[in-house]
């Protein structure tokens, strides 16, 4: 469970069939220009090859709201894109928790539609994953 020193009471967990997966931490993560104002963790998973897998945000009590009526923002980034953005309010206590089980998309027929979240084969050498950032 990802939980940053800088920001208690935020929690990011990568889940495999409804299970949290182990994290390590990134030993080459550097501090980043604006790390004192924006902190950001980087930990990693062992992805378990073809599996489904969702990424779960919660709030907890320690969070410290302070100011009247701020948000939380969590943006959802895998492999460097965009998948989904949460919005967190502290009046709302019901929306301190969110599932992100894969991208919407809206197919060539107007329709939108969930592509979820698949851990891909890793492979080394030159090789690439035939479909991009874990989605299929």
């Amino acid at each position: 469970m990802a939980i940053s020193e800088d920001v208690p009471g935020i929690a990011v967990t990568v889940r495999c069939h409804g299970h949290p997966l182990p994290e390590f931490g990134d030993p080459d993560a550097q501090d980043h220009i604006n790390a004192a104002t924006y902190p950001l963790e980087t930990n990693y998973v062992q992805c378990i090859d073809n599996s489904a897998f969702d990424i779960c945000i919660a709030i907890g009590p320690a969070y410290q709201w302070g100011y009247r009526d701020h948000i939380v923002v969590a943006r959802v980034r895998i492999d460097g894109e965009s998948v989904k953005g949460y919005i967190f309010q502290q009046h709302i206590p019901f929306h301190h928790m969110a599932i992100c089980q894969g991208k919407e998309i809206c197919n060539n027929f107007g329709v939108w539609c969930l592509r979820k979240f698949k851990f891909v084969a890793v492979k080394t050498g030159m090789s690439q994953p035939s479909t991009p950032y874990g989605l299929c």
